[in-house]
C-alpha cells in the first residue's frame, strides 16, 4: 500500500512497526511515510509490483477499429464511509459519467461497470437501468477486471490500482477525482495517469479519445 501507512501499523493506538525487520514498499511516498515512523532507512527496500511486472510482459494491444468499449472500476468509499474524507465516492462518480454519455454520445458503446470485491453489485443495476439506451450499453461485470485488458478501448477510474495495470498494457487511461481532498494513490502520479479533479476537463478529453482514431 501507498496510502493510511500509519493506520495500517498501529495496534490498539500504538505503532507496531519495531516488530518488523523488513519494509518492501512499492515507491518513495510510502518511505518517507514509515520513516516518519521511525523506521530505519536500511530496513526499507523498493521493489516493482509483482504485477507490473507481469504485465510488463504481456504484449501491448495497439487498437485497430472505431472506440466502443469503456470500462469503469468502481471501488469501496461508501462503504469505508470516506466519502466526506476524500470528497467523492463512486455512485456519485457513475451516475455523473452515464448521465453525461447517456445525453451525449451518438455512437454505439459498451460501458462495463465493474464493482469492487467489497461492494454489492445489486446497487448497481438501478443505475444501469436508468442511463441505459439504444447508444449506451450498459453491463455489469462481475468476474475479474483482468480478464478484460486488452478488451476494451478506455478504462475509468477514481484510484484503483487496476488503472495502471490497464495502462501498462496499451488501454487508454483516465482518472477521475472531482473535488478530491488530497491524493488516494500516489502510484497514479507515479505511473502518469492522467487525473482529473473536475469534470468540465475530464469529458473534454473524454470525448477526445472517444473520437480517436
Amino acid at each position: 500500500s501507498t496510502i493510511n501507512i500509519k493506520e495500517r501499523f498501529t495496534h490498539k493506538n500504538n505503532i507496531v512497526t519495531n516488530y518488523f525487520n523488513k519494509f518492501f514498499i512499492i515507491n518513495k511516498k510510502a518511505s518517507s511515510e514509515l520513516i516518519k515512523l521511525n523506521v530505519n532507512k536500511k530496513k526499507i527496500f523498493t521493489i516493482d509490483h509483482p504485477n507490473i511486472v507481469y504485465l510488463n510482459k504481456l504484449k501491448i494491444r495497439k487498437r485497430k477499429e472505431k472506440f466502443k468499449r469503456i470500462i469503469f472500476l468502481s471501488e469501496p468509499i461508501i462503504e469505508y464511509r470516506e466519502t466526506n474524507k476524500i470528497g467523492y465516492n463512486q455512485v456519485t462518480t457513475l451516475k455523473h459519467i452515464l448521465h453525461e454519455l447517456s445525453n451525449s454520445i451518438k455512437e454505439n458503446i459498451i460501458f462495463y461497470i465493474k464493482p469492487h470485491p467489497l461492494e454489492k453489485s445489486q446497487k448497481f443495476i438501478k443505475i444501469k437501468n436508468k442511463y441505459k439506451n439504444n447508444y449506451l450499453d450498459v453491463k455489469i461485470i462481475r468476474n475479474d477486471y483482468t480478464n478484460y485488458l486488452n478488451n476494451v478501448d478506455l478504462c475509468i477510474g477514481m484510484a484503483s490500482f487496476g488503472l495502471i495495470e490497464f495502462k501498462v498494457t496499451g488501454t487508454d487511461v483516465l482518472a477521475i477525482q472531482p473535488n478530491r481532498k488530497y491524493i488516494p494513490n500516489n502510484l497514479l502520479v507515479d505511473y502518469k495517469i492522467r487525473t482529473h479533479t473536475n469534470f468540465e476537463k475530464f469529458y473534454k478529453e473524454l470525448y477526445l479519445l472517444i473520437n480517436k482514431k
